[in-house]
């Protein structure tokens, strides 16, 4: 019986033991599954992994951890850190290490290895944990490593990135924000749009919570300009662009322009604003302070004008008297000797005139006052008209003149004559001027065009003084001289080639010069011309000394404060029959006028007490018929500007100082409506016996 029970206990711990040992052999291989399950993970994770035993050996690393470091798994049992990285990098890891194993809680940190295979350095965010024993003990560490080397470089590089664009706004007073539909608020700005704002970012956004935040911080000039851009009506308009003026937190008043695009969601609503403002107060303080420049530099050059108009004035003035009178004086029966002193004082008085004009033409051209206004003329006329007026003065030094027109040119031409025959008269005289020996050349030609316009090359050639490179350098600058010594020498302000140079590109040409010191020099410039608008008749080029006759008398009412051109315009008139009434000023004038009958008033401009303007315009408001009485301008001042000014008042026509007989005589018939005067003309004998002593080639 008890060998039946212990053969029954026997086979029933058998069976028992067989189930324990399917029940572990099955754990077994549940386990085993497990470990290739954890097994296959480790190997195929895309990070690097490692466990190590608690003195930081290392007993396990995957594939990605050899594939890394460059060494094997079986090589790496075994090893300390110290044995694959750097000293201070192992001494560093074994702290964290250590940490780990103390705390037995898992931590994360980042670090820069420098890979011995790749020879460049990564970075690492590497977290550890502790591995423990069965018994619940902290018997080693495990570590999952991942290389976030990119991830950093890119993060760095939107750090440099972000911050550039921060320097880049700073610099352009510039900040960009976004406001969100959906939320009705600002979602995020930029430090620059805080700072002008006279906030921080956080304040900002805390501020910004409705479009109305915003309204309340603009100008109250300026709200309306605001309201009809502002970021609700945006969603309709697609974007905004404004102007205008804000307060800032601090209180201090700011101008900024502001722009912005809307943003769309992925149904193409719009869903939010992205914009920029810019901080324009220190542009707008720099306008500011231009226009205020600007404005004083105008009021300055109007001052200037108007001082230069006075100056011309108050020189032209006892200058007409001396030409004028020197005039009456040649028209006399004189002496030899004293028929030199006369032409001496009127050659003085002229050059005097010259040198004014070249001062007032060059501030007209500094001020861009000066205009050019073409007019039909004859070519090869008006060059020899121009140089005829040097024949004299060439015959007197001994020099010889060649004049060569080519067999191309139009005889007739519409360009500016006379600043035409300025310019050339200034190369004539300075070569004039320079040349002692040997003579002088006029050429004019047809001028190739790239730009296909019409135009003419005049060049004066001299065997003068020449220049050096340097003197050519500055030779067109005004004010200036080729040579201190030039001035000392042979005279002159040195604005006639200043002058010429500016003339010749307002006329669209250009101007140079060509020399060799001590050997002579080619002043030449160009000019663009069209043909004449019509036929134009051919002058006859003898000069005459005009004998005027009246055929009645006129009694005429002479407004002018200077004695000299009184006496000379009333000489003139009497020798005519003329009756002439004296009044020295505007109101003496009127009063003269309204106490008497006149035929014509000769009516100077710049008068005291009183101007020609001022008793023009008081005349043309009389109320009976003298207001309708015919007013001649005299004055120096007969620039197109002020002509038209002098015409706007009602006067009827100007004449220029010096006083012109000719000119007179036919302005007083044509303001009185008929042929009064006759002329009976005198040939010269002097310019009679050079009509046929051109030299033209």
């Amino acid at each position: 019986m008890d060998e039946k029970i212990n053969t029954h206990d026997l086979l029933l711990e058998n069976e028992n033991l067989r189930k324990e040992l399917q029940s572990l052999t099955q754990t077994k291989n549940d386990l085993l599954i497990y470990k290739h399950q954890l097994d296959a993970i480790l190997e195929n994770a895309p990070v690097e992994v490692y466990l190590k035993d608690r003195e930081g050996c290392y007993i396990r690393v995957n594939k990605q951890f050899e594939k890394l470091f460059g060494v094997k798994n079986k090589d790496l049992i075994g090893l300390l850190p110290a044995d694959i990285i750097a000293p201070e990098l192992a001494a560093s890891t074994r702290e964290h290490d250590q940490s780990v194993l103390n705390s037995g809680k898992a931590e994360c940190r980042e670090e820069i290895v420098e890979l011995v295979n790749e020879n460049q350095s990564h970075t690492f965010s590497t977290i550890k944990f502790p591995v423990f024993d069965a018994n619940g003990e902290v018997d080693g560490l495990g570590a999952i490593v991942t290389d976030i080397t990119a991830r950093v470089k890119a993060e760095n590089e939107l750090r440099k990135s972000n911050l550039l664009f921060s320097q880049a706004e700073a610099m352009g007073n510039m900040g960009h924000w976004t406001w969100d539909f959906e939320e009705d608020k600002l979602i995020s700005c930029s430090d620059q749009f805080a700072r002008i704002y006279g906030m921080t970012v956080p304040e900002a956004l805390d501020y910004f919570i409705s479009a109305e935040a915003e309204l309340d911080l603009v100008h109250p000039d300026d709200k309306e300009i605001f309201r009809q851009a502002d970021y609700v009506n945006s969603k309709l308009l697609k974007q905004f662009d404004a102007e205008y003026r804000i307060i800032t937190h601090l209180g201090d008043t700011r101008h900024i322009y502001a722009h912005s695009e809307l943003e769309y969601d992925n149904n193409g609503a719009p869903s939010a604003l992205f914009g920029t403002v810019h901080d324009i107060t220190e542009d707008k303080e720099k306008e500011a302070a231009l226009i205020q420049v600007t404005k004083a530099a105008q009021e300055a050059s109007l001052t200037k004008s108007k001082f230069l108009a006075a100056m011309s004035h108050e020189i032209r003035t006892p200058m007409a008297g001396v030409i004028g009178m020197s005039d009456l004086l040649l028209d006399t029966d004189l002496s030899p000797q004293q028929l030199d002193w006369a032409t001496s004082i009127k050659s003085s008085g002229n050059n005097l005139m010259l040198i004014l004009n070249e001062i007032l033409d060059q501030s007209k051209l500094e001020a861009g006052k000066l205009e050019i206004s073409p007019t039909d003329f004859l070519l090869p006329s008006f060059v020899r008209d121009n140089i005829n007026l040097f024949r004299p003065s060439i015959a007197s030094k001994n020099l010889t003149l060649d004049i060569k027109l080519d067999d191309d040119l139009p005889d007739a031409l519409h360009a500016d004559s006379t600043r035409i025959g300025q310019v050339l008269s200034n190369f004539l005289s300075n070569a004039l001027k320079f040349t002692n020996t040997g003579g002088i050349e006029v050429a004019v030609k047809l001028e190739p065009n790239k730009l296909n316009e019409l135009t003419l090359r005049f060049t004066v050639t001299d065997n003068g003084i020449g220049l050096t490179d340097k003197e050519q350098d500055k030779l067109f600058t005004a004010f200036t001289q080729a040579d201190s010594s030039t001035s000392r020498t042979y005279g002159g302000t040195g604005l006639g080639l200043s002058i010429s140079k500016q003339l010749v590109e307002l006329m669209g040409g250009q101007i140079g010069v060509d020399s060799t010191k001590g050997i002579g020099s080619a002043f030449w410039f160009t000019v663009c011309y069209q043909p004449a608008k019509k036929a134009v008749v051919v002058k006859d080029r003898r000069v005459t000394l005009d004998r005027w006759v009246a055929s009645r008398a006129l009694k005429v009412l002479v407004a002018e404060d200077n004695t000299a051109n009184q006496n000379i315009i009333r000489t003139i008139l009497t020798k005519l029959d003329h009756s002439v009434v004296i009044a020295k000023d505007g109101q003496c004038a009127i009063d003269l006028l309204n106490a008497s009958n006149f035929d014509v008033i000769l009516m100077d401009v710049r008068m005291p007490v009183m101007d020609g303007i001022e008793a023009t315009t008081s005349i043309r408001e009389m109320a009976n018929a003298k207001s309708n009485i015919p007013i001649i301008a005299l004055t120096a001042d007969i620039s197109a500007g002020n002509i038209s000014e002098y015409m706007n008042v009602g006067m009827n026509d100007v004449c220029g100082k010096p006083i012109n007989l000719s000119a007179l005589i036919k302005s007083i018939d044509k303001c009185l409506g008929e042929e009064i005067h006759a002329s009976m003309p005198q040939v010269s004998a002097y310019t009679a016996s050079q009509q046929s002593a051109d030299p033209v080639n």
